[in-house]
């Protein structure tokens, strides 16, 4: 078998970009448990804070923008990375 599963930057991106559309409260906490726990660990990190700051930046602006917000309140570490870029 063959399984495929996304880099991890991707994956706590992505929980971040979907967050705000989850109805169940429940699996709302714990997607943003999740993204918190592994994008802090990925953080320390060197080469995969460039790497998440690189695919943040190919994001389109939108989903920039959703991604920040959600951030502030589940994940402020992520703003020091993902700062407001007027390009």
């Amino acid at each position: 078998y063959n399984i495929r599963v996304p880099e991890p930057e991707v994956f706590v991106l992505l929980k971040l970009l979907i967050l705000p559309r989850r109805k169940d409260n429940a699996k709302r906490m714990k997607d943003a448990y999740t993204a918190r726990t592994l994008g802090e660990f990925l953080l320390k990190r060197i080469d995969r804070r460039v790497f998440m700051q690189t695919l943040f930046n190919e994001l389109p602006k939108g989903w920039q923008k959703k991604i920040r917000s959600v951030s502030k309140n589940h994940f402020p570490a992520l703003l020091d990375i993902v700062k407001f870029r007027p390009y």
